[in-house]
């Protein structure tokens, strides 16, 4: 058996990836880039897409997403790069206020609306 080379590095990335698969069947993130303004370093919809990931992987609180997101590799994770600055504290606080302007039931009644017409 060769030998592994010795620049590979692995994260944990718990549920992300089953997560995502989930999100993009659900299309969460296409209507959060019409709901949630673009940041500098990403798009709304991919950050909402990290938030929601984060949440349900059992970190609690929120914070440190810079630091988190430095590891994996976000475009395998959550289908776009999504360079660290993306999820600093002024981005996520920013497509926060946003989501609270919006209403979180908005988006929520969206993706149950999705879900229910493809898993009835």
């Amino acid at each position: 058996m060769p030998a592994l080379p010795s620049a590979l590095e692995g994260s944990p990335v718990h549920p992300l990836p089953l997560i995502t698969a989930s999100a993009a069947r659900l299309g969460l993130v296409r209507p959060s880039n019409e709901l949630v303004p673009p940041a500098r370093a990403g798009d709304g919809g991919t950050i909402v897409l990290g938030l929601v990931g984060e949440t349900l992987s059992g970190r609690s609180p929120l914070d440190r997403l810079e630091e988190f997101c430095a590891h994996p590799d976000t475009a395998v994770l959550w289908g776009t790069a999504l360079p660290p600055q993306a999820l600093s504290a002024d981005t996520v606080g920013r497509a926060l206020d946003r989501l609270d302007d919006l209403g979180t039931r908005k988006m929520f009644t969206a993706c149950a609306v999705r879900a229910a017409t493809q898993w009835g």
